[in-house]
């Protein structure tokens, strides 16, 4: 079977001058071209491998879609240009007044927040003072339920298991209270969102190595060391024209070619 592919596409054609066309028309023209072009892409499937003899117009036909490639991105970026431009030109519009609502918020957020540590302080101290209180109902109560068990009348038990009663609703309004641990700001408006305590979680790398062992299967950390050895290897010197490939422990440099 012989490689008959199209002919290559000019290199510059169409690039950067597309602004005036209509972005829809001028994307349907260059899929015309894409689709006759990779009309050759079945033919080196159907041919099989690629031998000494074919090399050569394959690497033709590699160049082509390369070039394709750099035209649609170019285009791409052509049609996309004036629209970014829009929102830049919004965005600068804006700025001004982001800025100044930000550095409103840089100023009253630690005052708040400030307060909101005092608050929480004298939330915990009142916090402890009640649940003194309630142990100390709590006792109260156990003494009036054994005198209500130990009453010499009627009349007694009654009036001791009431006051048991009390006791216990008592203690449970300053178990209640000891749970209030933290000062809650309210709206003076009704229109801003209670500012309470919130916790959450942080983390904290003690150990790097033992927990670069416990991720080491995972794809994230081995393409982040990758990309941490290939800014080592592209920064490294060039003397005398060889690439002094830096000695990382794990990480092994290969030069490979490719087309």
């Amino acid at each position: 079977m012989s490689i008959t592919e199209p002919a290559l596409p000019d290199d510059d054609k169409g690039i950067g001058h597309n602004s005036g066309a209509d972005p829809a028309a001028a994307r349907e023209a260059f899929g015309a071209d894409v689709d006759a072009f990779l009309k050759g892409l079945d033919i080196w499937t159907q041919r099989g491998d690629i031998t000494e003899a074919t090399a050569p117009k394959a690497n033709d036909f590699l160049t082509g879609l390369k070039r394709l490639e750099k035209k649609a991105e170019a285009m791409c970026k052509d049609q996309r240009k004036p629209h970014m431009d829009a929102a830049a030109a919004v965005s600068a519009a804006w700025k001004p007044l982001s800025e100044r609502i930000e550095k409103a918020i840089a100023v009253i957020t630690p005052m708040l927040n400030a307060y909101k540590r005092k608050a929480d302080e004298a939330a915990r101290a009142k916090a402890a003072a009640a649940a003194a209180e309630a142990e100390k109902l709590r006792r109260a109560e156990e003494d009036a339920r054994l005198a209500a068990a130990h009453a010499a009348s009627e009349s007694e038990r009654i009036k001791a298991e009431e006051q048991a009663a009390a006791l216990e609703k008592q203690a449970k309004t300053q178990e209640k209270a000891a749970t209030k641990t933290s000062a809650v700001i309210e709206s003076a408006s009704g229109l801003a969102n209670r500012r309470g305590g919130r916790k959450v979680w942080a983390c904290e790398i003690t150990n790097i190595t033992t927990a670069a062992l416990h991720f080491r299967n995972e794809p994230e950390l081995q393409e982040v060391i990758k990309k941490l050895a290939g800014q080592a290897l592209r920064s490294a010197p060039t003397v005398k024209g060889e690439k002094e490939v830096p000695a990382i422990p794990g990480i092994k440099f290969t030069y490979e070619e490719t087309v």
